[in-house]
């Protein structure tokens, strides 16, 4: 009890809706992630998904699917680039999008999904992909791409969700705050007095000779 009645009060900032500019600062994540892409693999930080559709696939009920959902996530319009010795992400109003072909035997999916994979230039949006890949022995894979700095498995999971909604001729619900309303509140908080506090309280902490 005497722990929580002296407990300091912390005031919540929810995060906001930020006007909508021509680029925004990014958040520690996407510049941790896009140093390391720039040093590691090229591809070592792409997260790829293969899902086994079953029955039949409206091609370009699908592709026409995809676009709404590049329309409705900014996170798939956005590319990177330095700017005054600082790394920015931009949102670009539309991106060119086509959806994929590829067919191969069931034995070689594998090699033919690994095949697929290329690079992703971090200056050039979109930096996802998506192949529809035919197995010749009756069956289809829906294979996507999409580079880490803009998506995450749990991001992915909403947009295969509005994927869905959009193919099934569903209107999910308006997004209140994209990536870049984060990146923004993130940026924002750490010049908080509270975030200065607790600069202070560790810098005294670690100061000293250390054991």
């Amino acid at each position: 009890a005497a722990l929580i009645d002296g407990a300091e009060v912390q005031n919540y900032r929810p995060i906001a809706r930020a006007p909508r500019k021509r680029r925004y600062p990014v958040s520690s994540a996407q510049q941790r992630m896009w140093i390391m892409a720039q040093e590691d693999s090229a591809m070592a930080y792409h997260i790829p998904v293969a899902l086994s559709l079953a029955g039949e696939v409206d091609e370009e009920r699908l592709s026409a699917a995809f676009i709404k959902l590049i329309a409705r996530h900014e996170s798939l319009r956005t590319s990177f680039s330095l700017s005054g010795g600082k790394l920015w992400q931009s949102v670009r109003k539309s991106v060119p999008f086509s959806l994929g072909k590829a067919s191969c035997k069931r034995a070689q999916i594998s090699r033919t999904l690994k095949g697929l994979m290329r690079p992703f230039d971090l200056a050039a949006a979109p930096l996802f992909r998506a192949h529809l890949v035919d197995i010749e022995e009756g069956g289809r894979v829906l294979f996507l791409q999409i580079h880490h700095c803009v998506g995450d498995k749990q991001s992915l999971r909403i947009m295969l969700e509005d994927l869905m909604d959009f193919y099934a001729g569903k209107t999910p619900p308006p997004r209140e705050i994209d990536y870049a309303d984060y990146a923004i509140w993130q940026r924002e908080s750490l010049l908080t007095e509270a975030m200065e506090r607790q600069r202070q309280f560790w810098k005294e902490a670690l100061s000293g000779e250390l054991p």
